[in-house]
């Protein structure tokens, strides 16, 4: 009994360790802030509609100046107050792709 309750605490210590693992490589970008419904339409000129369209249930993502790829954002609360603009991000870029952000401020 007891070698089977050590087993389980060295398997759970390292599930852990799996889990703490997962926000992948930290990133830091510059980008617009589109939406899912739109693809890669960015700039002042599109503002508005990426707003309307996220109010309307879009989600929002990173159209990134460097390279024009679009990421998907998992955590569309950190950023849907600033759809439409051009900002500077700090995050994690995840396993499956996708951007965990940290930190999002308008871009200078």
């Amino acid at each position: 009994m007891k070698k089977i309750f050590i087993l389980l605490v060295l398997l759970s210590l390292a599930l852990a360790g799996f889990a703490s693992d997962t926000k992948g490589k930290s990133v830091s970008m510059t980008g617009w802030l589109g939406d899912s419904a739109c693809g890669a339409k960015k700039g002042p000129s599109h503002a508005a509609c990426a707003k309307s369209c996220v109010k309307n249930g879009e989600k929002v993502t990173l159209i990134d100046d460097s390279e024009g790829k679009i990421y998907k954002i998992e955590n569309q609360a950190a950023v849907t107050s600033m759809a439409g603009e051009h900002v500077k991000v700090d995050g994690s870029l995840l396993a499956d792709g996708s951007l965990h952000v940290d930190k999002v401020a308008a871009a200078k």
